[in-house]
């Protein structure tokens, strides 16, 4: 299946208000950012999975499954964290990091940035990032981040405080950008944990197939060793046989390979 087809953006339910613009302006002018509060998130239609019970507490772990899940690239020694459209890579500051969880946060920022790529969900990207020219894209991201991160067990944080501004200035002019950029950002998030569940069924699947292999590979060796030990028993029963017909032979005074008496033959006791 190709990961483009997976499917994403659920839809939210009607019962459930879509919060205004408004509110979220006045909220980032407080100094409150919403998202952040996963309550918040599911109110507008975020799906944010369980965690896994055996990653459970191992961000790293279920941020590294997810992360290959994509098949995206990404490469280390950067001065910044950024995601570059034009190699389709994500760069990342090199390590040691002082916050090994400031750092996921950091790659999965870039990750969601990721999904717009043309080959993916294909939102319309900017040719770069991190002027915060572009507050609707980083909206997006931000609240797709925020999802993500819950979703691996990673406490949320707000990346680009600086982008308050524009955020506020973009969504008190033009209001409907706040509902689009919250399904951008649903279907973002839904579209990684997507990649990451279809390869957990194609390794179920596959683990399947390779303890059923061991199974009837196990199974046919065991047959072949009953065969075997059945010829091992007919042969020292046969060695058997012709050793008590020795012994009672010679019981009855005859030399041992000696013919037995004409009427005999045969004739065993």
């Amino acid at each position: 299946m190709a990961l483009a087809s997976l499917p994403v953006s659920p839809s939210r339910p009607p019962h459930r208000r879509a919060p205004a613009a408004g509110d979220v302006a006045g909220n980032l002018e407080r100094g409150e950012v919403p998202w952040l509060d996963r309550a918040w998130l599911i109110s507008i239609g975020a799906v944010i999975p369980d965690i896994d019970a055996r990653l459970r507490n191992h961000p790293h772990e279920a941020f590294v499954e997810l992360f290959a899940a994509t098949g995206m690239d990404s490469t280390s020694g950067a001065s910044t964290s950024f995601y570059c459209v034009f190699d389709d890579t994500i760069h990342l500051v090199a390590g040691p990091h002082a916050d090994p969880d400031q750092h996921l946060r950091d790659w999965i920022h870039e990750l969601v940035h990721a999904t717009g790529h043309a080959s993916r969900l294909g939102r319309a990207l900017p040719d770069s990032f991190g002027r915060h020219v572009h507050p609707r894209e980083d909206l997006v991201v931000e609240i797709g981040t925020a999802i993500v991160c819950l979703g691996l067990d990673i406490a949320p944080r707000l990346r680009h405080p600086d982008a308050i501004p524009g955020w506020i200035e973009l969504l008190c002019s033009d209001p409907s950008q706040l509902p689009s950029a919250m399904a951008d950002a649903r279907a973002a998030a839904a579209w990684l944990f997507a990649c990451r569940d279809a390869q957990a069924a194609a390794y179920e699947l596959w683990l399947a197939g390779e303890l059923q292999r061991e199974r009837e590979e196990a199974a046919a060796a065991s047959a072949a060793r009953r065969v075997r030990r059945q010829m091992e028993v007919n042969r020292w029963a046969l060695r058997y046989a012709a050793l008590r017909r020795r012994i009672g032979d010679r019981r009855r005074g005859r030399r041992l390979g000696e013919p037995a008496p004409a009427g005999q033959a045969g004739l065993h006791r």
